[in-house]
Parts: C-alpha cells; sequence; structure tokens
C-alpha cells in the first residue's frame, strides 16, 4: 500500500512538474528574445514559428468545431480559449525580438550574396509573416464565434 502511495504522489508531481515547464516554455522564450543577437534571432524566429503553428492549428479546430456544431462549447474551443495567455506570451516574443530582425533585414538587404544563417533566417522570417497572416484571419473568426469581436 505504501509503494501504491508512493507511486501515485511521484507521478502526480511529475505530472506537475511536466504542466509548469510547458507552462514557462514562452517566458523563457521571451527572456532570450530581449537579449538576442546575430544568429540567436533566427533560432528564436524559429521557435516562434513552432509555437504559432500550434496555436493556429488549436485555434483551426476551434473555427472547424463552431462551423460543425455552431456553438464554441466543445473541446478544441475550450482549450483555445484556456490558452489565451500563451497566446500572449507569443506576441510579446515577437515584439521583443522585432527591433532585431529590423536590424538584420536592414544590414543584409542590399547584400547580394549574403551568409547562409541570413538565408535561413529570410526564410523562417516570411513563413512567420505568412503565419501572423493565418492567424489574423482564424482570429477574427473566433472573435465573431466567442462574441468578443
Amino acid at each position: 500500500m505504501k509503494k501504491l502511495f508512493l507511486y501515485m504522489l511521484l507521478g502526480l508531481l511529475w505530472c506537475n512538474v511536466g504542466f509548469a515547464i510547458e507552462n514557462n516554455k514562452y517566458d523563457a522564450l521571451y527572456d532570450r528574445a530581449e537579449k538576442a543577437k546575430g544568429k540567436e534571432v533566427l533560432l528564436i524566429v524559429m521557435e516562434l514559428n513552432y509555437g504559432m503553428i500550434e496555436l493556429i492549428e488549436l485555434m483551426q479546430k476551434c473555427a472547424d468545431e463552431y462551423d460543425l456544431y455552431n456553438n464554441t462549447d466543445g473541446k478544441f474551443c475550450k482549450t483555445y480559449m484556456s490558452n489565451r495567455t500563451n497566446e500572449k506570451k507569443l506576441v510579446k516574443v515577437g515584439v521583443a525580438v522585432g527591433a532585431e530582425v529590423t536590424k538584420i533585414v536592414g544590414l543584409y538587404a542590399d547584400n547580394s550574396n549574403p551568409p547562409e544563417w541570413v538565408k535561413a533566417f529570410a526564410e523562417s522570417y516570411n513563413r512567420n509573416l505568412n503565419l501572423l497572416d493565418k492567424w489574423e484571419v482564424l482570429n477574427d473568426k473566433l472573435k465573431k464565434a466567442h462574441g468578443y469581436y
């Protein structure tokens, strides 16, 4: 019985740690974004893209759920609404890294043969802009669906 209790306790502690790590990942990304220079910006933009892809997938599932059932009480919409703080944190990361992005773009804009990391940065940045367009469309749709437009 003691072992069973111990296993249950350790399992609950492990779940709690996993949730705390997931909840704080954008806080740590923001801290890195504030100090990022050069190639580090590329890594942050890539992580920002992954976060946006996760968010957009959840938003799309909520929008599909709304189209199907004409309400926002479904599993995906509830999950989306409970994760709005992560959405705000992603925006905060994008703003924090924005000045350095502008600097990199300006520095290599006229260069016909930029370094490889700058080419990768440009691809990642363009992907980020495309994701942002998708996010805006879904955000408008979900604002209307949730009635906070």
